[in-house]
């Protein structure tokens, strides 16, 4: 496909909204941290607005440069998702969930955008503001970017597991102290081991200081692509595993780990599965979208497809934390056994999807599931809150230029 006038246009005028959208946030946050005088509670409130304000950004820079509406389908498992949680707001057109408060969403990685689609579901349900994401930890060296998401409370990695769990460890024990209503937000300190690094938190609840949380994992670790499928046989060899047609095998360390240190907090495990349109099963969505093509020709897929169902904490063979030797490959095995079959399922998915162009097959009734078409949306309102500060910091500027010269 070449590139246009308009595509250039477009581009052009996608990086200026989106630098000065990054710029607008960060700027928010710093004088959110400057006027809340060392009240955590407000200063967390203020960073989650700002949270939600960047996924407000991301979608409509997504929706700029597709050259078309991207459509939405979801498709629920109605055997653990009431069909209750997902509506259309017949006065907007736009999508409105009803969600647990406290999650951790699990889904297969196809392209590099998969977590702003992720993201944006939890926008729908108002929960966007406390969204946490496991990234690598190089990202955390971004210009503007890396302050905002360090203010934001994701996790960053150096996939070095002896490194990384301590710093996996402390975070979550943050993020499931807040839900209980004893961490930081609500005024307490961790009591930290000198020599160990980990940090414990007070024990008990106290529900009316609790703070939600949707924590994002992909436990593939990285897309699809003809070198990560290499990477995933040679893996699946270690493990005594067979590969899967579509998709990777999932790592089980991260995620047993994560819903060990939430197990007190979490509500339900998400598990979506995403599938785009214009991709065949011989496709590596990678290439196909790739981020330059997205934001430059406005090559987005014209559909994103999700399959969601919900498992109970204690429906997941999760295990304990302390644990001998023989506990731990024992509980290691069995939620190895767990994942591997829940991938198997989404392989499954992937197959109908690429094979009927859904992930529901011929033999599959129709009243098993809820199936709802909407449109990748968010509100005007929500936009133009993303540069509210500073443009009150510019007025404010304004008047006090004007009043100093005028009693001059």
């Amino acid at each position: 496909m070449s590139v246009t006038i308009l595509g250039i246009a477009k581009f052009i005028f996608n990086v200026i909204l989106f630098i000065s959208g990054c710029l607008a946030i960060v700027t928010s946050q710093f004088i959110g941290k400057l006027v809340t005088f060392g009240n955590k509670e407000v200063l967390q409130a203020w960073l989650s607005h700002t949270k939600e304000h960047f996924i407000v950004l991301l979608t409509t820079v997504v929706n700029i440069a597709s050259k078309s509406p991207i459509n939405i389908r979801i498709v629920t498992d109605s055997k653990t998702i009431p069909s209750s949680r997902f509506k259309i707001n017949p006065s907007n057109g736009r999508l409105e969930t009803s969600q647990p408060s406290n999650t951790v969403l699990i889904a297969n990685h196809q392209i590099y955008t998969d977590w702003v689609f992720l993201w944006w579901l939890t926008y729908t349900a108002k929960l966007s503001g406390f969204v946490y994401i496991v990234l690598k930890a190089s990202l955390k060296k971004l210009p503007v970017l890396g302050y905002g998401m360090k203010n934001y409370g994701f996790i960053f990695l150096s996939r070095k597991w002896e490194t990384d769990q301590k710093t996996m460890g402390n975070q979550l024990a943050s993020i499931d102290a807040n839900a209980r209503g004893k961490g930081s937000v609500s005024g307490n300190e961790p009591h930290k081991n000198s020599e160990t690094g980990k940090e414990t938190w007070p024990v008990g609840e106290e529900q009316h200081l609790s703070w939600p949380y949707s924590l994002i994992i992909f436990p593939e670790g990285t897309n699809m692509s003809a070198n990560t499928r290499g990477k995933t046989q040679i893996y699946a060899e270690k493990v005594g595993r067979k590969p899967f047609n579509h998709l990777l095998l999932p790592r089980t360390t991260g995620l047993r780990y994560s819903l060990l240190k939430l197990r007190g907090t979490v509500d339900e495990v998400y598990d979506v599965t995403l599938a785009y349109s214009g991709l065949k099963a011989s496709d590596y969505g990678q290439d196909i979208y790739k981020i330059e093509k997205v934001f430059l020709q406005g090559k987005n897929p014209e559909r994103v497809d999700f399959f969601i169902r919900s498992f109970k904490i204690n429906e997941i063979p999760i295990g304990k934390e302390d644990e001998t030797p023989e506990e731990y490959a024992k509980s290691q095995k069995n939620f190895e056994e767990w994942l591997f079959n829940v991938w198997a399922e989404k392989d499954e998915l992937m197959n109908n999807y690429y094979e009927y162009g859904s992930f529901l097959s011929e033999n599959d009734d129709p009243k098993n599931f809820g199936i709802l078409d909407t449109t990748l949306k968010v509100s005007k309102f929500d936009f133009l809150k993303i540069f509210t500060v500073p443009l009150l910091l510019i007025l404010l500027g304004r008047i006090s230029y004007q009043l100093y010269y005028l009693f001059q």
